[in-house]
């Protein structure tokens, strides 16, 4: 017997636990489809934004694009400009060399003129002395004049690269505002 009703009172617990656990489960089911309701509310309502904003999405995405697409140009110039000032610099670096060269030819021409100087002076024959000193001036004034023009022309180019330089930065810089 007590065995018996100690069952029956579980029995009795137990199923009063699971139709507790019924109405939640059911009350659960209620929210959720509440929830399902609501999402698909909200997915007509974006659904709805998205096509009375379409258009001004679809600009967007195409100033987006054009954006991104400056900024590929962008980096593809600057790298060309980074190159071409590398080469400019170069040749700076080798005029530089030659006119180091030039500057030894001077002095040793000048040196030349010392010493023809020098020895017109000691066998009297000034006439030839001064005939050679006058050559080697005149190559010297020519040379000096061929080192300003060319230095002159370097002056131009460096001048132009940075004028490029300054007007690409500028275009940049306008093409990102346009895109924003």
């Amino acid at each position: 017997g007590e065995e018996i009703a100690r069952l029956k009172e579980e029995e009795e617990a137990l199923a009063e636990e699971v139709a507790a656990l019924l109405a939640r489960l059911e009350a659960k089911r209620a929210e959720q489809d509440e929830c399902a309701r609501k999402v698909a509310v909200c997915g007509a309502a974006i659904g709805e934004v998205r096509q009375r904003h379409a258009k001004q999405l679809q600009r967007l995405q195409t100033k987006q694009e054009t954006l991104a697409a400056a900024r590929d140009a962008h980096a593809q110039a600057a790298a060309g400009l980074q190159a071409a000032a590398a080469a400019h610099e170069e040749e700076l670096r080798a005029t530089e060399e030659q006119q180091e060269a030039r500057r030894g030819w001077v002095g040793s021409a000048e040196s030349a003129i010392a010493d023809a100087d020098a020895e017109a002076a000691r066998h009297g024959a000034r006439a030839d002395a001064i005939a050679r000193v006058a050559s080697a001036e005149e190559a010297l004034r020519s040379h000096r004049a061929q080192e300003r023009s060319q230095l002159h022309d370097l002056e131009e180019e460096a001048a132009s690269i940075r004028a490029a330089q300054r007007t690409h930065a500028d275009s940049v810089v306008q093409m990102e505002a346009e895109a924003e």
